[in-house]
């Protein structure tokens, strides 16, 4: 099992993350500059916050560099809320901000309409994208059933649109379209919703992309 290192963004609350990886029996740490980046490791950027806020501390802790070439190298990089937003190339929530770009698109704010209100905070369930082939590395078909079975918590305004639509793993129903709930491309895997706050069934999704 690979060690864990955890981006320590100092305006989110890190506590669920760190007792899912206690509870799961995960080594890990906190990734304070780029030379505690090992290939063997897998990083997780967790995070609410802006998008801003995010690119601009990582920029301060010499990470962006680090992380990209991580992600091209074939080292694991789980993206948690804002950190999934962060693999982006950009957000509406920050323009001119430019994010790690190791999956092309940018983040839009989510729209209300109807009974859907934002933020949208809450439990959603997800619907699995078929065509996202890279998925298929962690999770068997006979899964499948039971992800989109089971509730998520979600707290989030913005919602990611990305170039690669075969990248896209999960989606949540909204009343316009189906929008973005995860994304896989290869060895980078992100959740716009919180697994880490989802209970057992949560756990059991990061286990899958952390084993």
């Amino acid at each position: 099992m690979s060690v864990v290192k955890l981006v320590s963004f100092p305006f989110c609350n890190l506590r669920s993350v760190a007792r899912y990886l206690q509870v799961m029996g995960h080594e890990y740490s906190s990734l304070v500059d780029q030379a505690d980046i090992d290939i063997s490791d897998t990083v997780i950027l967790p995070g609410v916050g802006t998008f801003g806020e995010g690119m601009k501390y990582l920029s301060q802790q010499g990470l962006i560099q680090p992380l990209r070439k991580h992600a091209q190298e074939g080292g694991k990089i789980v993206g948690i809320c804002l950190g999934m937003q962060l693999l982006l190339s950009e957000s509406d929530e920050s323009p001119g901000i430019e994010g790690l770009s190791i999956v092309p698109g940018r983040c839009s704010r989510l729209l209300p309409k109807n009974n859907f209100a934002v933020p949208h905070i809450g439990w959603n369930n997800l619907v699995y994208n078929s065509k996202c082939i890279d998925a298929q590395l962690y999770i068997d078909s006979d899964q499948i059933e039971v992800i989109e079975s089971t509730d998520f918590y979600f707290v989030h305004s913005f919602v990611a649109k990305t170039d690669e639509k075969e990248s896209e793993m999960f989606h949540f129903r909204h009343p316009d379209a189906l929008q973005t709930a995860g994304l896989c491309k290869k060895n980078v895997i992100g959740f716009q919703f919180h697994p880490e706050k989802s209970g057992p069934s949560g756990y059991r999704l990061l286990e899958h992309f952390l084993r």
